[in-house]
């Protein structure tokens, strides 16, 4: 009986396949590829929404006054890090129209964070 018991305990021991996959996703990444972390920042982007910034007419260029799309949020691969950076502006509102460029847009990108990463 002893003998049954000490051959099953080092079974016992082993990590549970959640482990293993909290482990797998901590040292590799939580997507098995390129594509598959692209993909899902992809995603992630789109179900974040746009706004619009209106800009006033240039006529000495010839632009008229337009309203341009922009979105809220957006993705970019760090190379270095394997993984897919998701931004995110914070001062704006899903389908709102903004007059002043300067507010959306400040120099400093105070109004940007990283919201979510997509390890591979």
């Amino acid at each position: 009986m002893k003998k049954i018991v000490l051959l099953l305990f080092p079974a016992l021991m082993l990590p549970t396949a959640v482990e293993a996959n909290w482990l797998i996703e901590k040292t590799l990444g939580k997507y098995g590829s390129y594509f598959e972390a692209s993909e899902a920042c992809s995603k992630w982007d789109e179900e974040g929404g746009i706004f619009y910034t209106w800009h006033e007419a240039m006529p000495s260029i010839g632009l008229e006054d337009r309203v341009v799309e922009r979105p809220i949020r957006w993705c970019t691969h760090d190379e270095k890090t394997r993984q897919f950076l998701g931004f995110e502006k914070l001062n704006v509102k899903e389908g709102e129209t903004y007059k002043d460029y300067r507010s959306v847009f400040p120099k400093d990108e105070s109004n940007i964070k990283i919201k979510k990463r997509f390890k591979y």
